[in-house]
C-alpha cells in the first residue's frame, strides 16, 4: 500500500502489463519453467553407439544434448559407425559421463558389436573402446571383461591391442605380460600407447612388475617412448632411484626430458 501511495503510476502501469500478459497467456499459452527433461535410456544409448545416419548440422541434431551421437560431414554418426578416432574419444567421454541407465543399454549395445561374427575389426575396436569406458566405473567388471579378454586373443591385432589397452585402463593383471612386450616392441605409436597403460599399475601398487621395463625405456632410440617413459615416472621421483634414473636420462637427452623432469621438481611435494 505504501508502494503504491507513493507510485500511482507504476501500480498502475504494472496492472496494464499484467492485463496483457495474461490475455497472451489465454490466447498463445505460456511456456512453463523449465525444468530438467528426462533421458530416454534406450535412444541415448542407440544415438551414441550406432548414430542414426539422419542429416544434421550439429550434434545435438543427432540426439540428446550431452548424450547425443556425433555430426560429422552432415551425418550423425555413433561410436560403431564412426571410423575417425577423434569422433570416437568424444563419444566414449559422453558415454563415461552419461547417466548410469544409459551406460547400461550401451554395455548391452557394445556387447553384442563384439562378440557378433559379422562385425568388421573398426566396429569391434569401437565396441571396445566404449565397453573401456564402461569397465572402468565398475566395481564388478563381469561380462565385460571377459569379452575383452577374449578379445585379446584375436587375430587382428588392431583388435587385440585394444582390448588390452582397454584392460589396462583398470589394471588388469592377466594383460601385463603382453602390455610388457608391447611397450619394447612394434610401432613408436604402439609403445607409446603400451607405456601410458602402466600409469594404472603404477597406482595399483604394481610397481615392481612395471619399473624395470620403464626405466629401460627413458634411454630408448625412439623420443617418444623415452618422453612418456619419464612423464609416466615422473610423479614417482620422490622415490630415490627413480628420481636418479629421471636426472641420469635428463642429462643425457637433454633436449626432450629436461623440461619433463624440471617440471616435476616443481611438484616434488605433491603426493604421486
Amino acid at each position: 500500500m505504501l508502494v503504491a501511495s507513493l507510485h500511482p503510476r507504476r501500480t498502475w502501469r504494472t496492472g496494464i502489463f499484467l492485463t496483457i500478459w495474461l490475455v497472451i497467456c489465454a490466447t498463445v499459452g505460456c511456456a512453463e519453467p523449465t525444468t530438467a527433461q528426462k533421458v530416454d535410456p534406450v535412444q541415448a544409448s542407440r544415438s551414441l553407439v550406432m548414430g542414426t545416419g539422419e542429416p544434421c548440422t550439429t550434434d545435438k541434431n543427432c540426439g540428446e544434448s550431452a548424450v547425443s551421437g556425433a555430426c560429422v560431414l552432415g551425418t550423425c554418426f555413433g561410436l560403431l559407425t564412426t571410423e575417425s578416432q577423434p569422433v570416437r574419444a568424444t563419444l566414449v567421454g559422453r558415454l563415461s559421463a552419461a547417466p548410469a541407465t544409459v551406460r547400461t543399454d550401451a554395455t548391452t549395445r557394445l556387447l553384442k558389436a563384439l562378440s557378433h561374427p559379422m562385425s568388421s575389426a573398426g566396429t569391434r575396436v569401437g565396441a571396445i573402446e566404449g565397453l573401456g569406458a564402461v569397465q572402468r566405473l565398475t566395481g564388478d567388471c563381469g561380462p565385460v571383461c571377459l569379452a575383452l579378454r577374449k578379445a585379446t586373443q584375436e587375430s587382428d591385432q588392431t583388435v587385440a591391442v585394444s582390448a588390452r589397452l582397454a584392460l589396462a585402463r583398470r589394471a588388469d593383471p592377466t594383460v601385463l605380460g603382453a602390455l610388457l612386450e608391447d611397450a619394447k616392441e612394434g610401432t613408436e605409436h604402439l609403445r607409446c600407447s603400451a607405456v601410458r597403460a602402466f600409469r594404472p599399475y603404477l597406482r595399483a601398487g604394481l610397481m615392481n612388475k612395471v619399473l624395470p621395463t620403464l626405466l629401460q625405456l627413458l634411454t630408448d632410440k625412439a623420443p617418444g617412448v623415452r618422453r612418456v617413459a619419464a612423464e609416466t615416472l615422473a610423479p614417482w621421483r620422490a622415490q630415490a632411484a627413480i628420481g636418479a634414473a629421471l636426472e641420469e636420462a635428463a642429462a643425457a637427452h637433454p633436449g626432450d626430458l629436461r623440461y619433463i623432469v624440471d617440471r616435476a621438481r616443481l611438484k616434488a611435494g605433491a603426493t604421486p
